[in-house]
């Protein structure tokens, strides 16, 4: 193989080559599939819901502890 390296056409040398092949042999990150990303998001909703429901209470006690002060 030959390579443009600084103004000139050279002969690669063994390391070049190999590195250009493992290179070209690396497949892209594969894609969730559909269901693996409704399963994902069901279950960043669940904790969502979770983290809700414990800001809602922490809230409650909050108000409830407010007003016997008063």
């Amino acid at each position: 193989m030959r390579i443009y390296d600084n103004g000139i056409y050279r002969d690669m040398t063994q390391e070049e080559i190999d590195e250009y092949n493992k290179n070209n042999q690396e497949q892209p990150p594969k894609e969730p599939t559909l269901d693996e990303k409704v399963k994902l998001l069901e279950q960043e909703n669940l904790k969502l819901k979770e983290e809700l429901n414990i800001t809602n209470q922490a809230v409650q006690d909050l108000i409830i502890n407010t007003m016997e002060v008063i």
